[in-house]
């Protein structure tokens, strides 16, 4: 009889022993896991305002580059429609700024004259027919009233008209998207390159 209570209790702190150890392995494991939880909802946390940073920066980036597309058909343009009468000095944010691949001349062909139109009526507002054409001479175009005038009816959603007397008025009519509140002067022909590092 004695032999076998020594036998049960030693079942007993055996069994304990095993218990104790379990709970301490589970423990042990549980805190473990929960560190690593931690952490890893830690990292996460970090990786999501990182992540929030960027797409702010990444948004940022996406308009200037928009912009930079816009401001290249403001560029060419006004580099076409300036013609050889314009030539910056070296040290000229537009010789610093602007290389263009083709000769201004081929440019200036390669635009349609009813967007020079629209250039010209985007800096002064409102203008006589008579008014544009003598601007173009002075810029050493080669077009007449009759080249303007078809411009004008075959482009009716981009112009308006306006008559006082025998005066026609020309203006541009409210469309598209605007630059830093003026009107998109329409798609670039893609010409221009900007000076390294500008790109």
């Amino acid at each position: 009889m004695p032999h076998n209570i020594d036998t049960t209790k030693l079942l007993t702190s055996a069994m304990s022993l095993r218990y104790d150890r379990v709970v301490s392995q589970i423990e042990e494991v549980s805190n473990r896991l929960k560190r690593r939880l931690r952490y890893e909802c830690s990292r996460a946390q970090l990786a999501r305002e990182e992540m929030a940073q960027l797409g702010n920066a990444y948004l940022r980036y996406s308009d200037l580059q928009k912009e930079l597309r816009e401001r290249d058909v403001w560029m060419e343009k006004l580099w076409a429609l300036l013609g050889k009468g314009y030539t910056p000095s070296e040290d000229d944010i537009v010789s610093r700024t602007l290389e263009v691949s083709v000769p201004r001349d081929e440019l200036r062909d390669q635009i349609p004259l009813w967007e020079f139109m629209e250039l010209l009526l985007l800096e002064y507002g409102e203008l006589r027919e008579i008014e544009m054409l003598d601007i173009f001479t002075t810029l050493g175009f080669s077009t007449n009233g009759a080249a303007i005038a078809s411009a004008l009816k075959t482009h009716p959603k981009i112009f308006r008209i306006r008559t006082d007397g025998r005066k026609k008025f020309i203006s541009l009519r409210e469309r598209g998207t605007k630059i830093h509140g003026v009107e998109n002067p329409g798609a670039t022909i893609g010409h221009i390159k900007r000076k390294s590092g500008q790109r």
